[in-house]
């Protein structure tokens, strides 16, 4: 699976969480000196601690910090793979295309690790977005610290970058990543494993799957809140913006329930990257009281049938906490 499909499939979430995460991934500003560590707080389920801005509450859907009354946030994400190569996907070309444009990029140290600072903005939903990331890693891992703001509240944009710089791995830290969700899900009845890719969302692949295997299931939860008024188009535009699903055959499309939540379940097929076929269910949950929403996506490019029913098990037993 390409690091852009895997990004991606947060965006069933929102085009803004896919920019904070290079489809969790964007943006960023200059680099500034670190707060006291007084305030240092661990983020649950993370080898990271941080020192929040003031003002800032806890996220309930991601990893991180967020000011709803501005609509601010700072959001930690983790991710398994080698900084170079991720460093390196995160070019103009590939920020246009989730809708930010990148104003200045810089190499840095951060905490002894390699790292970039970007500076960007983006117009989402009506308005003008300041953003900036610090990526930092090694070979086998990469944290990206992605901030936003609404250019309209620019006095944040200090704090936010003091509160980005902060940010420390400690390796030694004990971290469970169902710990950095708000939901679970039981892999009881399935051969699937919890995989950790991304603190951000639940990554299930089959047991003994090799790193880029092309069968896997995620669960994650929306950042935004966009109340919806057509669910079934909206679950059947999440897949097909999905990165090579534009063209999948619609399968089945039918209403769902699932921990007392309605939602959609969308079937598709298509072509993966090697021309292989490739099936995809997506199930949308809505929270109607305040416009978030769930996404359980499984994609398999083998044993149809088999990965069907066992992504069918993994999103029956979606449950909040």
């Amino acid at each position: 699976m390409t690091l852009l499909k895997r990004l991606c499939i947060l965006d069933s979430l929102n085009s803004m969480f896919i920019v904070r995460i290079l489809k969790i991934l964007t943006i960023l500003t200059a680099a500034m000196s670190s707060v006291t560590a007084q305030n240092r707080t661990i983020l649950p389920g993370t080898k990271i601690s941080m020192e929040p801005p003031a003002d800032f509450t806890p996220a309930t859907s991601f990893s991180g910090y967020q000011q709803a009354s501005t609509n601010s946030s700072v959001m930690i994400s983790v991710m398994q793979g080698p900084f170079n190569q991720i460093a390196a996907s995160l070019t103009s070309e590939n920020m246009k295309k989730v809708g930010v444009t990148i104003i200045s990029k810089r190499d840095t140290i951060h905490g002894g690790y390699k790292a970039i600072w970007i500076t960007g903005s983006q117009t989402a939903y009506g308005q003008d977005y300041g953003k900036a990331m610090l990526v930092f890693g090694d070979d086998s891992k990469t944290v990206l610290v992605n901030i936003a703001y609404p250019k309209s509240n620019r006095e944040l944009a200090i704090p936010l970058h003091q509160s980005a710089f902060s940010v420390m791995y400690n390796s030694q830290q004990e971290s469970k990543p169902e710990d950095a969700v708000a939901f679970q899900i039981d892999t009881v009845g399935t051969d699937y494993e919890l995989r950790p890719v991304l603190n951000a969302m639940l990554f299930y692949v089959p047991k003994g799957s090799p790193e880029k295997s092309g069968v896997y299931f995620i669960a994650a939860s929306s950042v935004g809140k966009s109340l919806v008024q057509d669910q079934k188009n909206f679950a059947e535009e999440r897949l097909r913006k999905l990165p090579g699903h534009a063209d999948d055959q619609m399968l089945s499309s039918s209403i769902i329930e699932i921990d007392g939540l309605s939602g959609f379940e969308v079937l598709s097929e298509g072509k993966n990257e090697q021309n292989q076929k490739e099936i995809t269910l997506l199930v949308v949950l809505y929270l109607p009281e305040n416009g978030g929403y769930y996404v359980l996506t499984g994609i398999a490019d083998q044993d149809y049938d088999k990965n069907l029913q066992a992504f069918k098990r993994l999103a029956g037993s979606f449950r909040r906490k």
